[in-house]
This record gives structure tokens, C-alpha cells and sequence, in this order.
């Protein structure tokens, strides 16, 4: 599991109230890259390729299937993915 996903799991863990096992894949526009939101951190980037890492890290973690699309932009932790994320440190 690459560092970024661990990341990502750990931040969707990690989130407050409602956002707690919540991904939000958000699209991008003419001023800004697309970018994840796992929990209540929002991996955006300047850099296209950090931001590359981690949409690729976020299209592993669903194809594991420790994350599961619900509708539009909302992701969810699948019992799966929250094994695995309260697993790591």
C-alpha cells in the first residue's frame, strides 16, 4: 500500500462528526487541479503530479474496494476499508 493511500485512509478515519469515513472526489476548474477530500482534509495540490499520486492512490483504494461510490462527488469507507484503515498507526 502506497504512502499515499495509507493517507487517505487514515485522514477518511480520522474525520470529525459527519465527515468520518467520507471521500469527496471534487473536480477541478480553470484555477485549480481536481483534488480528494478524505474526512475533513482536502489533498489539493499546486503540483499536478502530487496531485496525480493521490487521485491515482484514491482510484487504488477503490478498486481494493475499501471505498465504494455513493452518488455525484460521495465516497464512502466499505466495513473493508475501515479494517484496514484502523489498522494503521
Amino acid at each position: 500500500m502506497s504512502d499515499e493511500e495509507k493517507e487517505l485512509l487514515k485522514a477518511a478515519r480520522d474525520g470529525e462528526d459527519r465527515m468520518k469515513g467520507v471521500f469527496a472526489q471534487m473536480p477541478g476548474d480553470t484555477s485549480s487541479f481536481p483534488y480528494i477530500q478524505a474526512g475533513d482534509r482536502h489533498f489539493s495540490f499546486d503540483d499536478p503530479r502530487a496531485t496525480a499520486r493521490y487521485r491515482r492512490a484514491f482510484a487504488t483504494l477503490i478498486k481494493r474496494g475499501w471505498v465504494e461510490h455513493q452518488g455525484g462527488i460521495l465516497f464512502l469507507l466499505t466495513p473493508d476499508g475501515w479494517d484496514v484503515a484502523d489498522k494503521l498507526d
